[in-house]
């Protein structure tokens, strides 16, 4: 027979260029500067703007909800990162693995991923939007509550001249318990959605496996076919879990990045 040796050189170096090693380090190292150039732009966007304000607006002003939203906004930076290293190594990771199972084995076993691949983007999207609600809503209490604390650090004379040291613990304490209250509910549904996408692949996993093992006992398939099975879906599972995170980053960042757009759409004034 032919010898291994080339066979298991070429595995040995594209696991080398797939770890975080090899060709990640290379695509982060030139990403650097352009990551650098974004963030840099948004922040000075910003702080112009900010100064550009009219002096009745940073009279009303709150100096800790400002500073917050200046902090989360240049969250929208990292989407271009996002979708061309990852969401497009998805999609081609997902098509490769649909015409390997059509061609390796048969038109069943590409119907069954497929339907895995949908039902999984599915619950996805659908939980995701349900989790972006609560994200929104625990957003604007975080923006609140750091807001209470840095004011009242920064005009520590006035709340000890007034003696609000209590009104203000109990403002802040609210604040709190209201913001713990959406983090719990944002980790129970983050929890949930893992369990269904967890549910749906292992249910196709669960079909495949009869289908391939079907194969070998009617002699159409080696048991060899059966690791290619396995090593495929279980990249097919990577990716599909790299596509629904990155759709919830998208849009906790969209979510983070919304205070800072209407920041920006605020007039100046002379």
């Amino acid at each position: 027979g032919s010898s291994p040796w080339p066979y298991l050189i070429t595995y040995v170096m594209l696991r080398f260029l797939a770890s975080s090693g090899g060709l990640a380090a290379f695509r982060d190292a030139f990403w650097i500067p352009l990551m650098q150039y974004s963030d840099r732009s948004m922040l000075m966007l910003s702080f112009n703007h900010v100064l550009a304000l009219s002096l009745s607006w940073h009279t009303k002003r709150k100096i800790g909800e400002l500073l917050c939203i200046l902090d989360r906004g240049s969250a929208i930076n990292r989407l271009g990162e996002l979708i061309g290293f990852t969401v497009v190594p998805a999609l081609v990771d997902i098509c490769v693995a649909l015409v390997v199972f059509v061609v390796k084995f048969e038109p069943a076993l590409g119907a069954v991923v497929g339907v895995v691949m949908g039902s999984h983007i599915w619950a996805s999207v659908v939980l995701t939007r349900y989790r972006t609600s609560i994200w929104r809503l625990m957003n604007e209490r975080d923006v609140n509550m750091r807001g209470i604390h840095t004011d009242c650090l920064l005009n520590y004379e006035t709340v000890k001249y007034f003696g609000g040291e209590e009104y203000e613990a109990q403002r802040y304490t609210e604040a709190i318990e209201e913001y713990q209250s959406l983090e719990k509910r944002v980790v129970l549904s983050l929890n949930l959605l893992n369990l269904v996408q967890t549910l749906i692949i292992t249910s196709g996993l669960l079909v495949g496996s009869l289908i391939v093992a079907s194969r070998i006992t009617r002699g159409q398939s080696n048991t060899s076919d059966f690791v290619v099975f396995i090593t495929y879906y279980a990249q097919l599972y990577f990716s599909l879990s790299n596509l629904g995170g990155v759709y919830r980053v998208i849009n906790q960042s969209l979510i983070d990045t919304e205070k800072l757009l209407h920041l920006l759409n605020e007039p100046t004034e002379v």
